[in-house]
Order: structure tokens, then C-alpha cells, then sequence
């Protein structure tokens, strides 16, 4: 009866704990689940920062470059004038010294003799002395001259050391920190940001002004707060990192002029004309026609092998122009090649990366060869309907109304441009939006190299696997083709290098989200340019256009919608 009673009693109180165990479990687990959230959107933002500086890191070394010059001239004139002020000078002191001994000596004589040795002596101590005189002023001139120098030097270095130690900083909490996020039990999330202030310990405390938001469940009317840390004069060694400022740009990224901003938008819609050719051309090789003047015989059939040679020619022109022009472009870029090539992380994003491109190019080049150009491209960017997914699972990136709006009509452009296709005919063109999703997927994960530095490394995996392919299955066409096909692949690599340059120009100036919005409207130009330049390339039907419209206005609504979102409030 005792031990019945006192079993009864522990009951409640059990099942009390109990309750109470689970409510705080349940109360851990929310809070971790926002702490997450919040360090994801704090990822993106340093992400998104870092690009910001990488752009502004180049367009100041330009503004630097320049500054020097000017500096430069304008001393070197003032050098001429101090010199010509010192020569009168020179002339005023020997007038008035000369002035003063005849004075003094006609004033104690009482008439003028002959000049005599001793006299001869005096003047010639005179001049001694006005030559001394201005000698110790000229030195002394140099020496100042000599310290400014090592002054503005001092003043270069340390801005370029404090702007090397905020992009270390940023990109080791980048790649440290990926593997050390807090999981909730049997829940897949992806890696948080330790996303803490600058110490006032470190090296680059005060180097920078940053946007500090407030967690999700603290936002308030204020919105976000501006934080600037102090700088307290630290010295560190100096790098080859050139010097940074501080942006106070409203949209993120440094300040642009309206003609700069036109130029670069310019620069971009040329790219995008290029890049739009290229796929034209490779429908041109395959349907034969009359492409500008110049009759292609065309292929009776183009596989993936075809594919991987226009590809593969394209590839040895491109690689070898992109080596000469990188340095021009970023003077930097042999040596984020280097240290990419070093940090497994980032060595295995762009290997993935390239590999992913690789195919989304040549399945592009094949379906482009097999169903035209004019449904190829807009098939291969309907990459978003794989790609806005992903990220939302990697990085936290949620869509909102107006993304499922734009994804539901890239879709629905899909549907209109498939509907006229058969199976065989639409595979390589899907496969080819699949890769090219996954290529942007892997990319959002190595954002801390430079584009020039990526595309670099990753177009030079490309050659290797084309190289593979190709010793592999070499392929056999015949006599009267081959020229064809040869000059045709290296036709491609004239247009890819030159577009490359105008799309890496054009980036420099107006940022990857602008560049990205021009990138957007390749479908429907490819279209148009297909319609008009080749006659033997399968018909596009009326219930195709409107898909393309759509597949066109989706990516470019999702591209100021990225734009839009990047514009933090000040």
C-alpha cells in the first residue's frame, strides 16, 4: 500500500519534469533555428559586401593611378618655379651684397681706387657665401620635398595593409566558419557565419564602415544601425593589396556617375550580343545556309561530339587571349589563381564549377545544332526553375510572391517552347539548364574569388576535359567539312574573347547584378538574331514566342528583384 500511494504521488511529478523538459527542448530549438536564419542572411550580406569591394577595390586603384599622375605633374611644376624663385633670389642676394661693399667703400674713401687684391678677395667671399647660402636652402627644399614622398608612401601602405587584413578577415570567417554551424538533431542545415564586431585588438578595427542588421525577431521601424568602429592607428605589415575607403553608397557598392554607369551598361549589352552569336553560329555550322555572305555546308547530324570540337576550338583561342588580358583587366589575378589553387575549398567549388559549365556549353552547342538556336537558349535559361531552390536550401535564400510569380511564368515559357518538341529532341537543351543551375549553385559557394581569377582557373578545366573527350572519341568528318568546322571553332573563339573582354570591362563598372540583368534578355535576342540570320534552322511557331517573352521577362525580373533586395536602407 506504501509503495502504491508513492508511485501514484511520483506520477504528476514525472510527468511534470517531463512536460517541462520538452517545453524548454522545443524553446532551444526555435531559438537556434533563428540564430541560424539570422547568420544566413548575415552570409549573403558579407557575401554580397566582399563583391562590393572587389569592385571598388579596382575602380580606386584606377582613381589612385590617376591621382599619382596629376601629383606627379603638378610637382614637377612647382620644382621648375621654386627653381627659378631661388635664381632670383641668387641675383636679388649678389645684387644687394655687391651694392652694399661698394657703399661702404666709396663712404670710407675719399675718392675710388683702382680695385686692389684685397678687394678682389672680399667679393669673392661674397659670392662664396651667396652661393653657400643657397645651396643649404636648395638641399633643404629637396629635403622636405623627400619626406612628403615617404609620407604619402607611409599613408599608401598602411591603406593598403588595412584594406588586406579586412578581405583576409572577411574570407576566413567565409571559409573557417563553413563547417562549424550548430545543426539541430537529424536536420540537414547549411553552415552559419561567425559574423561577430572587430576587436579592438586587431589589426584592422575601424578599417571600414559596415551595416550592422538586427536578428529577424528584433526588427523594429528603426531598421538597421550604423556602426563605425574607430581607428586607433595600428600598424601591420604591409601587403601589395592596393588602399580602400570607406563606401557610403546607398546601393552597396561604390558610388558610379551616370556616364560611367551608361558606359558599363553599354559594355554589357555588347557581351550579351556576343555571347548571343556564338550560339547563332553554331546553328549556322550545323543547318548550313547563307550566315552573313558566307555558305555553310552544313552537318547532316550533330551530336555531342560535334559539340565538344566547336567547343574544344573555341577553347584555344579563348584561353590563350583571357591570359593576356586578365593582367590588364586585374592586376591581381595570377595571384588569386594561386592562392585558389591552394585552398582545397575553393580549388574543389571551381573544379565543380567547371565541370558543370563544361556540359551546360555543350549540350547547349548540341541542342542549339539539333533544334535551332532560337529554342536552345531560352531552354537553357530556364535554369532559375532548378537554381532559386537549391539556394534556398544552401543558403537560406527564401523566395517571396514576386519569385514563385516569376518562377511559375519561366515555367509556363518552358511548357509553350516544349509543347511543338518531341522527348529526343528537348533532352540535350533541359540537361543543359540542369548543368547550368548547378554551375551557379557551385559558384555561390566560392564568391570570394575574383570573377576574372574564377573564370580563369574554370575555363582552363574546361580545355582539359574537352582535351579528354576529344583523345577519346576524336572526331571524323569529311574532307570538304573539315575546314569548315575548323575555321568555324576558331570564328567562336574570336567572338568568346571578344565578348569576354566587353562583359569583364562592363562588370568592372556597373557590378554582377546589373551585368547579370543585361545577361537576362540573351534569350529573346538570341531568337531574334536565329530568325533573321538563318534560313535553314527549324521554324519557330507562334506559341514558342510567347514563351520566350516569358522565359526573358522572368530572368530579368529576378535580376531586379536581386537588385532591389541588395539596396539596404540607410
Amino acid at each position: 500500500m506504501g509503495e502504491s500511494g508513492s508511485q501514484g504521488t511520483n506520477d504528476p511529478l514525472m510527468q511534470s519534469l517531463d512536460d517541462d523538459f520538452q517545453s524548454l527542448q522545443r524553446h532551444f530549438a526555435d531559438q537556434l533555428t533563428k540564430d541560424i536564419e539570422y547568420l544566413q542572411t548575415e552570409k549573403q550580406r558579407l557575401i554580397s559586401d566582399l563583391e562590393a569591394l572587389r569592385v571598388e577595390y579596382d575602380q580606386l586603384y584606377i582613381d589612385y593611378q590617376s591621382l599619382k599622375n596629376e601629383s606627379d605633374a603638378t610637382l614637377s611644376k612647382r620644382q621648375l618655379a621654386q627653381q627659378n624663385a631661388w635664381a632670383k633670389r641668387l641675383a636679388q642676394v649678389l645684387a644687394q651684397n655687391l651694392r652694399e661693399d661698394l657703399h661702404a667703400y666709396v663712404t670710407n674713401s675719399v675718392e675710388l681706387p683702382t680695385p686692389t687684391q684685397d678687394w678682389l678677395y672680399s667679393l669673392d667671399d661674397t659670392l662664396n657665401r651667396s652661393v653657400k647660402a643657397l645651396q643649404h636652402d636648395l638641399s633643404s627644399y629637396q629635403s622636405a620635398i623627400a619626406q612628403q614622398l615617404i609620407r604619402m608612401q607611409t599613408m599608401e601602405q598602411q591603406g593598403e595593409v588595412i584594406l588586406a587584413n579586412l578581405v583576409e578577415r572577411l574570407s576566413s570567417q567565409l571559409g573557417d566558419h563553413l563547417d562549424q554551424s550548430p545543426t539541430l538533431t537529424g536536420t540537414s542545415l547549411p553552415s552559419a557565419l561567425d559574423n561577430r564586431p572587430l576587436q579592438d585588438g586587431s589589426a584592422v578595427v575601424g578599417s571600414r564602415t559596415y551595416m550592422e542588421r538586427p536578428r529577424p525577431d528584433q526588427v523594429t521601424a528603426g531598421g538597421t544601425r550604423r556602426v563605425v568602429p574607430p581607428y586607433r592607428g595600428k600598424t601591420v605589415k604591409p601587403t601589395t593589396v592596393k588602399p580602400a575607403l570607406v563606401s557610403s553608397s546607398k546601393h552597396g557598392s561604390p558610388l558610379k556617375s551616370g556616364a560611367t554607369l551608361k558606359k558599363g551598361m553599354v559594355l554589357c549589352a555588347i557581351a550579351t550580343f556576343g555571347f548571343s552569336a556564338i550560339t547563332v553560329l553554331v546553328g549556322g555550322l550545323s543547318f548550313g545556309g547563307n550566315l552573313l555572305g558566307v555558305a555553310l555546308t552544313g552537318l547532316n547530324t550533330f551530336s555531342f561530339f560535334n559539340a565538344n570540337t566547336l567547343l574544344w576550338l573555341q577553347l584555344v583561342v579563348l584561353i590563350p587571349v583571357l591570359a593576356i588580358l586578365a593582367p590588364l583587366l586585374y592586376r591581381s589575378v595570377w595571384r588569386d589563381v594561386g592562392q585558389s589553387l591552394r585552398s582545397p575549398p575553393r580549388l574543389f567549388a571551381l573544379i565543380g564549377g567547371a565541370v558543370f559549365y563544361f556540359f551546360a556549353q555543350v549540350l547547349l552547342f548540341q541542342a542549339a545544332g539539333t533544334i535551332g538556336p532560337a529554342m536552345a537558349a531560352p531552354l537553357m535559361f530556364a535554369y532559375p526553375l532548378l537554381a532559386v531552390p537549391l539556394l534556398w536550401w544552401l543558403n537560406g535564400d527564401r523566395p517571396n510572391i514576386l519569385r514563385a510569380v516569376v518562377m511559375l511564368a519561366i515555367a509556363m515559357g518552358v511548357v509553350l517552347i516544349l509543347r511543338p518538341l518531341s522527348l529526343e529532341n528537348m533532352g540535350a537543351a533541359l540537361l543543359s539548364a540542369i548543368a547550368f543551375a548547378l554551375y551557379v549553385v557551385t559558384n555561390s559557394l566560392s564568391r570570394q574569388n575574383h570573377p576574372i581569377s574564377t573564370g580563369m582557373i574554370q575555363y582552363g578545366i574546361m580545355g582539359l576535359l574537352s582535351t579528354i573527350i576529344l583523345l577519346i572519341r576524336p572526331l571524323v568528318v569529311t574532307q570538304s567539312l573539315s575546314n569548315q568546322l575548323i575555321l568555324g571553332g576558331l570564328a567562336l573563339g574570336v567572338f568568346a574573347s571578344v565578348s569576354h573582354f566587353f562583359h569583364y570591362t562592363g562588370l568592372r563598372l556597373v557590378g554582377g547584378l546589373r551585368t547579370a540583368l543585361v545577361a537576362a534578355s540573351t534569350p529573346l535576342l538570341t531568337a531574334l538574331l536565329a530568325v533573321l540570320l538563318l534560313a535553314n534552322q527549324p521554324a519557330l511557331q507562334l506559341i514558342q514566342w510567347p514563351g520566350i517573352i516569358l522565359i526573358t521577362l522572368g530572368g530579368m525580373t529576378l535580376s531586379l528583384d536581386r537588385l532591389s533586395r541588395q539596396r539596404p536602407t540607410s
